[in-house]
């Protein structure tokens, strides 16, 4: 079993998703021959499949030979009698398999826009050293400065020479890594929340619905008020933590190693922190005159100077819209009175994942442009093709999908299936109702979708692919309905014919 256990910063040893197939018996004269006399064939975790000696697979990894020996009656065979040992304690095999697994998840390599992501702070330093570069370690300092700039963290000394606070529970923090689309490397330092016990008091904090922020741009559109939104960086960081906590700095922390640091900030991870940034900005508006509605409390009103309607601003954890009459004096007060980092602030073009814009004529629209062309993209990595593009209608005219009697799709297929139901979902809260009825029907089939149902999810799909560029307008101006004849009625007759009123 030690070779489950075997871990080296210089090799990622679980880096292939399965066996599919051998090649073999060769001699050494065959072309194929590398040392090995069969070859083996991998899918490796990049989506690559090559032919590999089995010599060297059995080495690192002898579980997945003994199960894939065993499934294909390999055993007896010369070459393969060194798995039979394995493969017949049947127990063994099958916690030798399971930890395998677990192995395999915790130390195959990811890789996200050609760049590979580390599984913690050392395996960056690796990377970093691997390329040549300090990519990792610059995006780490990055995130530690911000911290620091914070004060997310009170230092109270080495922890050799230092108590804790009395009441603190201590608890972890991990570094979370990912790479942006235009390659840049991000890093954020996360608490171990799970460790913290769970609170009695409630720490829900609530976002506005798309619905009620399509109700505050037709009301901003219908008052001639600015729409504009903002994004608040590092957003969590801005209100104070209740919570009693302290880790002990790792490698990560630089000079902070081995430190005693008590949380003093929302820092991501922690249960409540999400409430304390709502209570902070909530705070922050009440001071600014705003009152959340009663119906969307998420979405915050105020009367507006000249008191001719109400100013709203939206708020969506830390992404803020809102029609008001001067939208760069809000902006200004939130940077210079409350000190709040904003990006991306302007007239709104993309929030929440939705495109928007304005006609020729000025009329606001919200398209969810953007967000199809990532689903078609999903759909062509998914199926390997990309949708038709001649659908007309999201459903055919008098299909019945519950009365489907298709094969029951397997677990690969169900994956897709929920996949694409869930994005088509997100894709009606963005304003795309035209496929409400399809969506809402096929979604009532995802615990157990059969194949005709992902044949209906795919041509949705499609259907959205042809028409991606629909748009949802917000006009405010009273439609013109003068050429719509208006029948008379003769209100003489009834069809309950001729009755009385009775008056007590």
């Amino acid at each position: 079993m030690d070779h489950i256990n075997k871990d080296s910063e210089q090799e990622v040893f679980w880096r292939f998703k399965r066996i599919s197939s051998h090649q073999g018996p060769l001699s050494k004269g065959h072309p194929d021959y590398n040392g090995s006399s069969y070859n083996v064939q991998v899918e490796w975790e990049n989506g690559e499949i090559t032919f590999e000696p089995l010599d060297i697979i059995a080495a690192d990894d002898p579980v997945s030979c003994a199960v894939y020996a065993r499934e294909h009656g390999l055993l007896d065979t010369p070459g393969w009698k060194r798995f039979k040992r394995i493969a017949k304690r049947e127990k063994v095999l099958r916690r030798a398999v399971n930890q395998a697994k677990i192995r395999s998840f915790k130390t195959a390599p990811r890789f996200k826009y050609g760049y590979e992501i580390p599984r913690n702070y050392e395996h960056a330093l690796f990377l970093d050293r691997r390329n040549g570069n300090t990519m990792w370690q610059d995006a780490n300092k990055l995130e530690f400065d911000q911290l620091a700039e914070y004060q997310t963290f009170l230092d109270m000394g080495p922890s050799s020479s230092t108590t804790p606070p009395a009441g603190y529970k201590r608890i972890r923090v991990h570094l979370v890594f990912d790479v942006k689309h235009d390659g840049r490397h991000k890093v954020r330092c996360v608490a171990d929340g799970h460790l913290t016990e769970i609170p009695l008091d409630s720490v829900y904090s609530g976002v506005v619905s798309l619905r009620g922020l399509r109700l505050m741009l037709f009301l901003a559109e219908l008052n001639d008020m600015e729409v504009w939104a903002t994004d608040i960086g590092n957003a969590y960081l801005e209100a104070t933590t209740k919570e009693k906590l302290y880790i002990i700095g790792g490698s990560e922390f630089g000079n902070l190693e081995g430190h005693i640091l008590v949380i003093q900030k929302a820092l991501y991870g922690l249960r409540s922190s999400g409430k304390r940034w709502h209570e902070r900005l909530a705070d922050c508006l009440r001071n600014e005159g705003f009152q959340p509605c009663k119906v969307e409390p998420d979405l915050w009103i105020r009367p507006s100077k000249d008191e001719s309607c109400y100013e709203m601003v939206a708020v969506y954890v830390d992404d803020l819209a809102f029609g008001v009459k001067d939208p760069q004096a809000l902006l200004t007060t939130l940077i210079q009175k409350y000190k709040f980092k904003l990006k991306g602030s302007g007239p709104i073009s993309f929030h929440l994942g939705c495109d928007f814009g304005r006609d020729p004529d000025g009329t606001l629209y919200m398209a969810p442009e953007q967000y199809i062309d990532r689903m078609v993209a999903q759909y062509e990595q998914m199926f390997g093709t990309k949708p038709r593009d001649n659908v007309t209608s999201p459903l055919d005219k008098g299909d019945h999908p519950e009365t489907d009697t298709s094969e029951l799709l397997d677990a690969k297929g169900i994956q897709q299936y929920q996949s694409l139901i869930g994005s088509l979902q997100w894709a009606v809260s963005l304003g795309r109702f035209d496929i409400t009825t399809a969506v809402m029907t096929l979604s009532s089939f995802r615990a157990l979708p059969r194949e005709g149902h992902l044949k209906r999810a795919k041509r949705i799909v499609s259907y959205l692919y042809r028409f991606s560029r629909a748009k949802l307008r917000f006009r405010t101006h009273e439609p013109d309905l003068s050429d719509i004849p208006i029948p008379e009625y003769d209100w003489g007759e009834s069809v309950y014919g001729k009755v009385k009123e009775e008056i007590p």
